[in-house]
């Protein structure tokens, strides 16, 4: 599964451009901080990094529902699951494009399937 410690370990290894063409802003914002490393350079770094789960998000919503309709997790749609995901990425254009009700009923269909509260489709996930 892709994770933001991938995009740190493609940095690392010298491999996030040709892995990523497109995320040369990313790989800027990791040289800052490694040149630089103020809270400034570390809140660009995280804002770029984030910004990069909008281009996973139909990815992660198809994973999630093929989850659901394999575990027969009821309710569980495929737009309640992009929801899903969209809710737990809040600091994603995604999320902050939502209107106010939207971001309110995202955030809240993702604290309920975190939470495994009583509106939640699925059962809680043990770490």
């Amino acid at each position: 599964m892709l994770t933001l410690f991938t995009f740190i370990y493609l940095y690392i290894k010298g491999e996030l451009l040709t892995t990523y063409p497109s995320y040369t802003e990313m790989n800027v914002a990791f040289e800052n901080f490694e040149n630089n490393s103020t809270e400034l350079t570390m809140e660009i770094l995280q804002s770029e990094m984030h910004d990069v789960y909008n281009d996973f998000i139909e990815d992660m919503t198809n994973s999630i529902y093929l989850f659901a309709q394999a575990n027969n997790i009821s309710g569980a749609t495929e737009q309640y699951c992009r929801k899903f995901v969209i809710g737990h990425h809040q600091n994603t254009k995604s999320f902050q494009d939502l209107t106010p009700e939207q971001q309110t009923e995202y955030s809240t269909i993702a604290e309920n399937e975190q939470n495994g509260n009583t509106d939640a489709k699925g059962s809680k996930c043990e770490e």
